[in-house]
C-alpha cells in the first residue's frame, strides 16, 4: 500500500443509494413512502414527496439524501407506532 494512503486521514465511504433506489430498493421505498405513512409523521403535502420520488426515478434530480431521510423516518415511525421493530429478514437486500 502506498505511503500516501497509509498517512492520509480516515475517510468515510458512500453507499450507492441513488442507483439502488431506482433498482432493488425501489419496492421498499415505494412501500414505505406512502401518503398515509408520510401524513402520520407530519408531512401534510404528499405531493412534495411524490415529486421527489418521480424526479429521482426519472433521473432528473438526485434525491438520494431526501429519500433516505424519509425512508428511515417512515420505517422508524412504522416500527414505533406498532411498538415493535421489523425483523431485518423482512427487507432482505443483497448489498454486494
Amino acid at each position: 500500500v502506498p505511503q500516501a494512503i497509509m498517512d492520509r486521514k480516515k475517510q468515510g465511504f458512500g453507499v450507492p443509494l441513488s442507483r439502488r433506489f431506482r433498482g432493488e430498493l425501489r419496492p421498499l421505498l415505494c412501500d414505505m413512502l406512502t401518503a398515509r405513512r408520510m401524513h402520520d409523521v407530519g408531512i401534510q403535502d404528499f405531493s412534495i414527496v411524490r415529486r421527489m420520488i418521480d424526479e429521482h426515478m426519472a433521473g432528473t434530480y438526485d434525491r438520494e439524501l431526501e429519500l433516505w431521510t424519509l425512508l428511515v423516518l417512515g420505517m422508524w415511525a412504522d416500527a414505533h407506532s406498532r411498538r415493535e421493530v421489523r425483523t431485518p429478514a423482512r427487507w432482505s437486500v443483497q448489498l454486494v
